[in-house]
């Protein structure tokens, strides 16, 4: 199931791109870019990685070719991107774990940008 707010994603393209920019991360499903600016997580095959971990750049970048198929919400405490591949993105919602104001950003060509903030 898609959360609502990223229903545009559903039955969409398989990832293709991942670009790393300054302090966040783009996921373009043509012609989608999801951009993240919360801190983020990837969960797979029994690991957590951050940041700041030995092969999460890897990890990420493993998701190209992957279909998104799922978005979850946990009200104020996460949003999860589930891939085909069993991997787990994982945002943080917590007003404490904030870098700025956005959490993410959905922009498609034609349509109008999707803002997420910190307590929507």
């Amino acid at each position: 199931m898609i959360d609502k707010t990223y229903a545009r994603l559903a039955n969409t393209n398989a990832l293709s791109e991942v670009r790393f920019v300054h302090d966040y991360v783009q996921f373009i499903f043509e012609p989608h870019t999801l951009s993240l600016y919360a801190p983020l997580r990837v969960l797979a095959e029994g690991r957590s990685l951050g940041p700041n971990d030995v092969g999460y750049y890897d990890r990420i970048c493993s998701l190209v070719g992957q279909h998104l198929i799922a978005v979850a919400r946990q009200e104020n405490e996460q949003l999860e991107f589930a891939f085909s591949n069993g991997a787990k993105v994982v945002l943080s919602l917590r007003g404490e774990d904030a870098v700025g104001p956005e959490v993410a950003e959905l922009s498609t060509p034609g349509r109008e940008i999707m803002v997420e903030g910190y307590g929507r």
